[in-house]
């Protein structure tokens, strides 16, 4: 067998060793990339390929759009759909109006009928929640509003709603549950710091084993009263807080005839404390 011959039989050999090869799947192409985000109007699932993003939406429609030009976070867009992404949170926008906002990515788990555990795309965190409860997102990238009080810059990395129907014919007007994190020097140097408001009280206690600092405070105008729990600590260099806001209004707004009764606080802020409670880090 000349010299000739030999190279040409050994590739053939390695040509059919590299088809089997493909063949039995032990060579995976590239893995796309599946972010589920909930929003506040339903969850959308996007999946990221190669400067495109598939996208399938509460509504059960379903695209491939191409990534474009963006001035800040990444944006794919089609004739009328438009889909933003920005760190764990995502929107859409149909002929540029928004139809899916304030998305937060991560994973919902069920563990019964009436509960829901949500834990971050980076599963830092988790925290449960009733499911009857809206979870989203909120301000994309840095924001006071990751905080009560503060002029600190931070995120807010999940948001639940508990809306006014979920007390209806009272004064009840809705309560936020958050959690916000920040490496700001100045947000860790103020971690501590007494917050403004009334009735402010101080408590030491751990969530998850993690020590925390609770304040309570409240904060009143023009006929609205909100009151405020925030869990506090520094963890792993950055600040963190657990938190949430009861808004309620002056039942001596309504009229007897509006037929509007004072809410349950114990009611709510057993649901929100039960809530805070469950919280612990990864």
């Amino acid at each position: 067998m000349t010299r000739s011959q030999k190279i040409i039989i050994a590739g053939i050999a390695l040509a059919v060793c590299l088809s089997l090869f493909l063949l039995s799947g032990l060579f995976q192409p590239r893995v796309s990339n599946t972010v589920t985000y909930y929003c506040r109007e339903g969850v959308i699932t996007a999946t990221y390929l190669n400067r495109k993003v598939r996208l399938t939406l509460p509504d059960g429609r379903r695209f491939q759009l191409p990534q474009t030009v963006a001035a800040s976070g990444v944006r794919y867009a089609g004739k009328k759909i438009t889909f933003w992404s920005k760190g764990p949170n995502a929107w859409v926008t149909e002929d540029d109006q928004p139809i899916y906002s304030d998305g937060v990515a991560g994973t919902v788990t069920y563990p019964n009928a009436h509960t829901a555990v949500f834990t971050d795309s980076f599963k830092t965190f988790s925290f449960s929640f009733p499911r009857q409860f809206i979870l989203s997102g909120k301000e994309p990238g840095y924001t006071q509003s990751w905080r009560a009080g503060t002029t600190d810059y931070g995120t807010v990395l999940a948001l639940v709603t508990i809306p006014r129907s979920y007390a209806p014919h009272t004064n009840f007007s809705g309560a936020e549950f958050s959690i916000g994190q920040s490496s700001d020097p100045e947000a860790i140097k103020n971690s501590f710091i007494t917050p403004q408001g009334y009735g402010v009280k101080t408590e030491h206690l751990k969530l998850g084993g993690v020590p925390f600092v609770k304040y309570t405070f409240s904060d009143a105008g023009a006929g609205n009263l909100y009151q405020t729990t925030s869990y506090r600590t520094q963890y792993r260099d950055k600040c963190y807080v657990v938190e949430y806001t009861i808004h309620s209004t002056n039942i001596g707004n309504y009229s007897p005839e509006q037929g509007v009764k004072e809410f349950d606080e114990t009611k709510i802020t057993g649901v929100l404390e039960k809530m805070s409670r469950s919280f612990k880090f990864l």
